[in-house]
């Protein structure tokens, strides 16, 4: 096979092994949690811990498979879309979606935005460098980036601080570096300072993270990233086979996406949901609600 035809062939393969490296085995749920607007610590309630009415109106569960597809417009290709899971004046998060050989412009962000590649590659051209799944980074505001190429169908998990969904972003000429980025870095260079491999970060039992607040076994956490100045957290939960979160309560609103497997999501007062891989919850600030993973241990 010709070189050039290996390297799409190459490029496919490496973004299923990345897309698999959230560090869950077989049978096991491992979820994305990105929480803003107050501390993302849980907090384990008591039985009969109750939600009130207007909590659980604000309470919203999202299949982006039945969402419909919103071209990102602003200079990029009409096939660059999104797909919006929640919205509000400082809180969006979105599902971004670039389809193989689609280009994006050379672009400067004017807002920071907080990412996690999930599938596929991307190629930023003019410095000839691969991004690829399970990768978390900062989107700086001054940085530059693009133009780029998805060599994969590419997938981003995008979340901002403000309503405006993204592509909030200026288009300037290739060869211009964005005015905040560090002199002798491309802004690609400088996205990259900020990047975060959830692989690399090894799991803590929340029992050990959590001492004697009465976390079970099989319930582990990886902190991705804290942001003081965004008022942002990101980090990855892992169910193992038949655990449960206990009943608890996070300070900050709170994005819920599934990476890998399934898991139930219950909260005093609404219907226990089935979410499964690649959906999404919304959950606002101080809600009482818990997960399971269904896959039931056997020998």
């Amino acid at each position: 096979m010709p070189i050039m035809r290996l390297v799409p062939v190459l490029c496919t393969l490496l973004a299923s092994v990345c897309s698999a490296q959230w560090g869950g085995r077989p049978d096991e749920a491992v979820v994305y949690l990105m929480t803003s607007k107050g501390s993302a610590d849980p907090r384990i309630q008591p039985a009969g811990a109750a939600n009130s009415p207007a909590s659980l109106l604000r309470l919203d569960y999202r299949d982006p498979a039945t969402l419909p597809p919103i071209p990102l417009e602003n200079g990029f290709p009409p096939e660059f879309v999104r797909q919006d899971l929640h919205s509000e004046p400082d809180d969006t998060f979105q599902l971004v979606t670039q389809h193989e050989g689609l280009p994006g412009p050379h672009r400067i962000y004017r807002v920071d935005y907080k990412v996690l590649l999930i599938r596929g590659v991307v190629r930023e051209t003019e410095v000839t460098e691969d991004s690829t799944a399970a990768l978390a980074t900062t989107l700086k505001r001054g940085a530059n980036f693009g133009p780029d190429v998805a060599l994969d169908t590419f997938q981003v998990l995008f979340w901002g601080p403000k309503a405006h969904p993204f592509p909030d972003v200026d288009l300037v000429p290739i060869g211009t570096i964005g005015p905040e980025v560090p002199p002798g870095l491309t802004g690609d260079e400088w996205i990259r300072t900020f990047g975060r491999v959830p692989s690399a970060i090894p799991w803590i039992p929340a029992r050990r993270k959590f001492p004697g607040a009465g976390w079970p076994d099989g319930v582990d956490f990886k902190l991705i990233d804290r942001d003081d100045a965004l008022g942002s957290t990101q980090q990855l939960v892992r169910l193992r086979r038949g655990a449960r979160t206990p009943l608890i309560r996070i300070p900050g609103a709170t994005h819920v996406y599934v990476l890998q497997g399934s898991v139930q999501f219950s909260a005093p007062g609404a219907e226990t949901r089935a979410v499964g891989q690649q959906q999404y919850v919304f959950v606002p600030p101080d809600l009482a609600w818990g997960l399971s993973n269904p896959r039931v241990f056997s020998r």
